[in-house]
C-alpha cells in the first residue's frame, strides 16, 4: 500500500478525497494539520504522496512543496488549488507536482490520483 500524507489545517477539506482513497484500498492515510507536521511526518514516514490543501494559500502551499523536496526529493505531491490549470502550471513550474486538484476534491478523484501515482512511482510497496 502507498503511504499518503494528507495535509490540511481543516481535515474536512480533504475528507471526501480521503474517503475515496480508503475505499480504493491502495493507500494508508496519515494526516498533518500544519507545515511543520508535514515536514516531520514526511521525514519519518517517507510517504509516496503528500496531498496539500492549498486553496486560498497557493503560494504558501507551493513553498511547502519546495521544503518537502529538501526533506525527501522522491516524494510526489498534489496540491488543492482554485487556480486554473495554466496558471497553476506556470506558478508551480519546476516543483514536479504530480497534479493539481480542484477545491473540495471528491471521492471520484481518488482513483485518478492513485493511478497517476502508479504511473510515476510504480506499483505500491508491499
Amino acid at each position: 500500500m502507498y503511504k499518503v500524507l494528507l495535509a490540511a489545517a481543516q481535515p474536512e477539506a480533504l475528507a471526501k478525497l480521503a474517503a475515496g482513497m480508503e475505499e480504493d484500498g491502495r493507500a494508508l492515510l496519515y494526516w498533518a494539520q500544519n507545515d511543520q507536521e508535514v515536514l516531520t511526518l514526511t521525514q519519518e514516514l517517507a510517504p509516496q504522496l503528500v496531498v496539500i490543501e492549498g486553496q486560498g494559500r497557493e503560494k504558501e502551499a507551493l513553498a511547502l512543496v519546495s521544503k518537502l523536496l529538501m526533506v525527501n526529493a522522491m516524494v510526489n505531491t498534489a496540491v488543492v488549488s482554485a487556480m486554473d490549470e495554466e496558471e497553476f502550471h506556470e506558478t508551480s513550474e519546476g516543483l514536479g507536482i504530480l497534479m493539481s486538484l480542484p477545491p473540495d476534491p471528491g471521492e471520484e478523484l481518488a482513483k485518478g490520483l492513485l493511478d497517476k501515482l502508479i504511473s510515476v512511482a510504480g506499483p505500491p510497496p508491499a
